[in-house]
């Protein structure tokens, strides 16, 4: 009994020693080389999340200039101010009879620019009365989007809107396929006490749980390697050689499983649908930015409501993370005022001016 005891002691820490060795080895080496070239967020996850789950303690104001890793990536620290659990827009129509929602991520939110820099302010400066909802979650995902919409209440002026014409529209990326599957390669940036679990059985979509309370192992998991410091390099070399590759104009096509891509077709249209149950008369639409991967067309194949399959926003003007600088939202409200039009949703009267307004 003793020998086994101690052949697994033996073994275990010839296991771990080395793994402990090269974690402290790249530690050093994160510290001293890599640490400036991070993108991490965590006063602005931690203020973010807190409001979307206890939105009674909004509004939040959270300055992020002290953060040096964050003037690393930006060249201005911008501000982000929080109310009722969304991301503010100034300027807004409070008594304006068309609501406009948008959903997405970081491009959505806006990460990286002024509260009157968004994607939202652009579209609602664009246009005669209209009132905007910024329901952006950076580094999330679908998954947590179609959870955030059975927020109860969704908004405190829900139950006056709730029968009026309100338009959602959904940013889609890429690297979402990977969110909505909970997928590692996008894990490092993300906050994972706020991932929400879904699942794909038979063809329907099941979960909506938490991940660690839908699967605490991998909750675990993830968070050990999500310290690592080895793979943090990994992941930051990986990133830098992505942005070589954008600044020269070179997009590499990202492949995903079949089996992810159909799972975050379910949730999107799980999106929709509850959309439209939350908002009976109003109107909702996919739409994705660049590159391309055919899923919007996917998407709409399979009864998804889009625009844009066939002319993808592709203007990519970014700051040096990817995410859009203020003229590349500007672009992209322009190209969503488009496809709406085109759509039946705004026409020529609803633009305050043709060209710019502001």
């Amino acid at each position: 009994m003793k020998k086994k005891v101690f052949s697994f002691i033996f073994s275990f820490l010839l296991f771990i020693v080395p793994i402990i060795g090269i974690e402290i080895i790249s530690h050093y080496i994160y510290e001293h080389y890599y640490k400036s070239d991070d993108v991490i967020y965590p006063l602005y996850w931690n203020s973010f999340f807190h409001s979307v789950s206890n939105p009674q303690k909004a509004p939040f104001l959270f300055p992020l200039k002290d953060d040096p890793h964050i003037q690393n990536v930006y060249k201005d620290a911008y501000h982000a101010t929080i109310k009722n659990g969304l991301r503010h827009t100034p300027e807004n129509n409070l008594k304006a009879n068309r609501h406009f929602l948008f959903l997405g991520c970081s491009f959505t939110f806006g990460v990286g620019v002024d509260d009157n820099e968004t994607l939202p302010y652009h579209f609602s400066q664009k246009l005669k009365d209209v009132r905007v909802y910024n329901f952006g979650l950076p580094g999330l995902g679908p998954g947590e989007t179609l959870s955030l919409l059975r927020r109860k209440p969704l908004y405190p002026n829900y139950e006056k809107i709730k029968n009026l014409p309100v338009v959602g529209v959904f940013t889609f990326f890429p690297d979402h396929i990977n969110r909505t599957a909970l997928n590692f390669s996008h894990l490092m940036h993300s906050p994972l006490d706020m991932l929400v679990e879904y699942r794909l059985e038979n063809g329907e979509v099941s979960g909506g749980q938490y991940l660690f309370e839908s699967n605490f192992p991998k909750f675990v998991l993830y968070h050990v390697l999500k310290r690592s410091k080895l793979l943090r390099i990994m992941m930051i070399k990986q990133r830098k050689k992505w942005e070589k590759k954008n600044a020269k104009g070179i997009f590499q096509e990202p492949s995903f499983s079949e089996k992810d891509t159909q799972l975050t077709i379910e949730v999107m249209k799980k999106i929709e649908h509850e959309f439209k149950e939350l908002f009976p008369n109003g109107h909702f639409y996919t739409f994705t930015i660049a590159p391309d991967i055919g899923f919007i067309e996917k998407l709409d194949q399979s009864g998804g409501s889009t625009f844009g399959a066939k002319n993808v926003f592709s203007t990519m003007k970014n700051l040096p993370d990817g995410h859009f600088n203020p003229e590349g939202l500007k672009d992209l409200s322009e190209f969503i005022i488009g496809n709406l039009t085109k759509k039946g949703i705004l026409n020529d009267k609803d633009l305050k001016c043709q060209g710019e307004c502001y």
